[in-house]
């Protein structure tokens, strides 16, 4: 099911979503074996979503993923650096080994600032839950 909003791209070795519900808040996700072409035009939907006054959080929806090129690894790790210091926070969700170990690999890099989650209800309701809070008037 597509959220009102996302922006899809296929091809024919991996799926990406991204929806922005807010400003400040985005959900990728990928199925598949993720490559870093594709990954690259989802980028500028991703950077866009993240208003410079607006500190939300960035959820990387792993689940469905069961590869993916080292490239898109670096390039996804770059888009979380670049947000590092807005204070964007940043959760993955993740069932495979081998999402698992890219987690592991570029949370070392980035200093510890991810939040891994293996629960796909319990990263949904804080999605839900981010969205309540970044919507909000101050």
């Amino acid at each position: 099911m597509q959220n009102a909003g996302e922006q899809v791209w296929k091809d024919d070795k991996c799926e990406m979503r991204v929806w922005v519900p807010v400003p400040g808040v985005a959900v990728f996700t990928g199925k598949g074996n993720v490559q870093e072409a594709l990954f690259v035009s989802a980028l500028p939907v991703l950077r866009a979503a993240f208003p410079p006054d607006v500190a939300g959080a960035f959820f990387c929806d792993g689940w469905e993923i069961d590869g993916y090129e080292s490239k898109f690894r670096l390039r996804i790790t770059e888009l979380v650096q670049s947000l590092k210091p807005r204070g964007i926070e940043v959760h993955v969700l993740m069932r495979s080994k081998i999402v698992a170990m890219g987690f592991s690999v570029a949370n070392l890099v980035l200093g510890g600032d991810l939040t891994g989650h293996r629960d796909q209800k319990e990263f949904y309701r804080l999605v839900e839950q981010t969205v309540a809070r970044v919507a909000k008037p101050s």
